[in-house]
């Protein structure tokens, strides 16, 4: 009873420890950016600890020439950069597609919330799926 006791209690405390090392970014996200006309593209975000993807679609109403956009519903390429204080996502989307988006963006957690902005100054906000 008390090897039985034992064994639970540490492997309670390998999974905590597991658990609390997972960095905040990792998971999936949704939110919105700034697209070049300035009404917002909802995208679709998934984390690893260094990689992830990052999916774009048209804004709501958007006309058929931005529906028919060859970098929406792709999902482009990121590579992760973290540190306690920011996350930095770097697209690579002309890996998929030649001009799709590649952009540095920069976010800080607020909440439960990443806010931040590309590097040619676009706002984005990404929150928990």
């Amino acid at each position: 009873m008390k090897k039985s006791s034992l064994l639970s209690a540490a492997t309670l405390l390998v999974l905590s420890t597991a658990i609390a090392q997972t960095p905040p970014h990792v998971g999936k996200w949704s939110g919105t950016m700034e697209g070049d006309s300035g009404r917002l593209l909802p995208v679709e975000v998934n984390l690893t600890d260094t990689a992830g993807t990052w999916r774009m679609s048209p804004p709501a109403g958007a006309g058929p020439g931005a529906r028919n956009n060859p970098c929406f519903g792709k999902e482009l390429p990121v590579a992760v950069e973290s540190s306690a204080e920011a996350l930095v996502l770097n697209v690579n989307g002309s890996q998929v597609i030649q001009g799709c988006m590649d952009a540095k963006i920069s976010l800080t957690l607020i909440g439960a919330e990443y806010k931040g902005q590309t590097t040619r100054g676009r706002a984005v906000s990404l929150t928990r799926k």
